[in-house]
């Protein structure tokens, strides 16, 4: 992109390796080495700098490296969008809320500016690792160069890894709304030369970078991770280890914050967040547990779920004790179930105006007041939408988790049949009014009735997604079904019909 390109936090020598900007991104299995062919060119000190101990006058001609590995390495929705303003640009797919966003398992190496700088809405980010190594006062590309460091040019650039070419070394600089970060991994990284901060994070600079409904689940590196003077609606961090600790600093505003069980990545010793955060006024909702002393049980939620053209949605009710909410899906049939996000509380229901105008969440104050559509928005919903659907019987449930990340507070699982046919709009269970089966529960036989049904397909699954019965198509609103072959237990009667499909539960005793 060459030596013009800017970034939101300055100009750069170059942009970004890999660059996507727009909805359904998938960004995976990408590897961003360490460069081989880094070569050497003569600059003129601009400004008087230290260069390991040693003052370097100005017009002093020095040899530094010509740097592939400065710049971003992965750049999803973020700096393109520096003139765009947040708030009342989250429900837009041209902005950095851009919905359907994947980064996974991704390996990049660079010294100054950021690994990954990603915006994104229904967003995860997980399995990636950004290997940062300081040039500090090492030779690292072996050019035989000895006295570059520090030497500020007559273009502006700083040639070193001091403390301003280091500036916004981070591993990820993050815009969310409804995102998932977890088990991502990242070294040396800081916005000083002392490796100060700044891991994952949220901050608002040019573009903001704001905290909509995102977890960050075990993630590990050698700095601070969490939220610098942004808006964090609904933040949930949980079983990270770092070296620096989870902060919450300077929020704009803030509701809907809970954080369990990290640990420092050294001493093991665990880490609890800053107490005072409890009694500011700008935080709502605020809970952090020292689990070494109080550990309560969380409740159980109750699932819904429903098959839409993009994705499958499921809502669950909000429990008490809880500190998270974790959703997880398995394939009919098996009996692993397969973590899809980690979700923040939802104790004020994060509904918010952007201006200060929701009491339920501002009682005065602002921010980007002068962005707002006027529409009030729900930043933090009971909601995941999982974008990777695959046709057949799937199981959702979801899981409240407290300070142990268990299943004790497992909800019932709810089957989901995704059909590919994108003409079928939505799916509703168990507890539709458009399917009514009696007696409950069965012995020989049941009697299904539905305003919907002639010329629908009848059929009847177990809950381990196993077709067990083909009843055919039915040729009025009343059907009489024989039941006495089958086991006691819990089926699923589905209705495929023109107007889409429905499902609903019942018991053969």
């Amino acid at each position: 992109m060459g030596a013009k390109f800017y970034t939101e936090d300055g100009p750069y020598w170059f942009g970004s390796k890999i660059g996507v900007y727009g909805t359904n991104v998938l960004v995976a299995n990408n590897v961003i080495s360490k460069p081989t062919k880094c070569f050497k060119v003569k600059v003129t000190t601009a400004v008087k700098k230290l260069n390991k101990g040693q003052s370097l006058a100005v017009g002093t001609v020095v040899e530094v490296p010509y740097d592939f590995g400065k710049g971003l390495s992965i750049d999803v929705n973020k700096n393109y969008m520096a003139w765009f303003k947040n708030n009342s640009a989250v429900d837009d797919p041209n902005s950095q809320y851009a919905p359907n966003v994947m980064i996974m398992d991704n390996w990049i190496y660079n010294h100054s500016s950021k690994g990954f700088d990603i915006g994104g809405a229904w967003m995860v980010v997980r399995n990636n690792i950004n290997r940062r190594e300081r040039l500090a006062f090492a030779d690292v590309y072996n050019l035989g160069l000895t006295s570059f460091y520090g030497v500020s040019t007559t273009s502006g650039r700083i040639w070193s890894a001091e403390e301003t070419d280091d500036f916004m070394a981070r591993a990820f600089t993050v815009s969310s709304r409804n995102a998932w970060y977890h088990k991502n991994q990242w070294n040396n990284t800081g916005t000083a030369f002392d490796n100060s901060a700044e891991g994952i994070l949220h901050q608002d600079h040019l573009n903001g970078s704001e905290c909509y409904s995102a977890a960050l689940t075990y993630n590990r590196g050698n700095s601070y991770t969490g939220v610098w003077n942004s808006l964090a609606l609904g933040f949930f961090l949980g079983y990270n280890q770092t070296t620096d600790g989870i902060m919450l600093v300077l929020p704009a505003r803030a509701s809907d914050i809970s954080s369990v069980s990290h640990r420092n990545l050294n001493s093991g010793a665990p880490y609890v967040f800053p107490s005072s955060l409890g009694s500011d006024p700008k935080v709502m909702d605020f809970k952090s547990w020292n689990c070494a002393i109080t550990n309560p049980i969380p409740g159980t939620p109750l699932v819904e779920g429903k098959d839409t053209t993009d994705f499958v949605k499921i809502t669950w009710t909000d429990v008490a004790n809880e500190a998270a909410y974790r959703v997880e899906k398995r394939k009919a049939g098996t009996t692993e179930w397969a973590t899809i996000a980690y979700r923040p509380r939802q104790e004020s229901g994060s509904v918010v105006s952007f201006n200060g105008a929701a009491p339920s969440i501002f009682v005065a104050g602002g921010h980007g007041s002068d962005a707002w559509d006027g529409v009030v928005r729900d930043m933090n919903p009971k909601e995941w939408r999982d974008y990777l659907k695959t046709p057949g019987l799937s199981e959702y449930r979801v899981v409240a988790v407290g300070c142990g990340d268990t299943d004790a507070a497992s909800s019932d699982s709810i089957p989901i049949l995704v059909i590919s046919d994108v003409s079928v709009k939505s799916l509703n269970f168990d507890k539709s009014n458009s399917i009514f089966i009696y007696p409950v529960p069965a012995s020989d036989q049941i009697h299904v009735s539905s305003s919907d049904m002639v010329g629908a397909n009848v059929r009847i699954f177990n809950l381990q997604g196993k077709e067990v019965l083909d009843v055919g198509k039915a040729h009025s609103n009343n059907l009489k079904i024989q039941t006495n072959n089958l086991n006691a237990g819990i089926y699923l009667i589905q209705i495929q019909g023109k107007s889409g499909v429905s499902q609903k539960r019942f018991t053969v005793q």
